[in-house]
């Protein structure tokens, strides 16, 4: 209730004045070689606008380094061309992907089920082949001789 919003208020007003603090520290810093060597992800020995956000934003706790290698890893992914942009034939090529592993998985389907038509008839051919007549002179299958036919064995 009451006293669980007072608390959420207090909590704010602290985080923001530290978030003050940061920015207005952050302003007045002098970067060194370290810092420098920090920044530079890539190890390039210059820091991009890239690095330079990224450590930034780590270093002030707004986002983890977990979370930038998964948008790293997502960005990798969507960027088909390898080329560094996400661009109109990077889409393209995803949602040929797509399609091809749609029609792939439809094709696999379809050969699953000839396959067991197949596999079902033949059981069914082998089994009128090695029909019994009983002694009250109905038929019947054979257990012996439908296993034997079945999996390809002769007596």
């Amino acid at each position: 209730g009451c006293m669980g919003v007072m608390l959420s208020n207090v909590a704010n007003v602290i985080l923001n004045r530290k978030r003050s603090l940061v920015l207005s520290e952050l302003g007045k810093k002098q970067f060194t070689m370290e810092d420098l060597l920090a920044m530079d992800a890539d190890g390039d020995g210059g820091v991009s606008m890239l690095e330079y956000v990224e450590f930034m934003l780590v270093s002030m706790q707004k986002v983890d380094k977990e979370l930038l290698d998964r948008l790293h890893d997502q960005f990798r992914a969507m960027d088909v061309t390898g080329d560094g942009r996400i661009e109109k034939d990077d889409l393209k090529l995803l949602a040929r992907r797509k399609l091809q592993q749609v029609e792939n998985k439809l094709e696999l389907s379809n050969y699953k089920t000839l396959l067991l038509s197949k596999c079902k008839n033949n059981w069914i051919d082998r089994s009128k082949n090695n029909m019994e007549v009983g002694k009250d002179g109905g038929t019947r299958i054979g257990f012996y001789n439908s296993m034997t036919s079945t999996v390809g064995l002769s007596r």
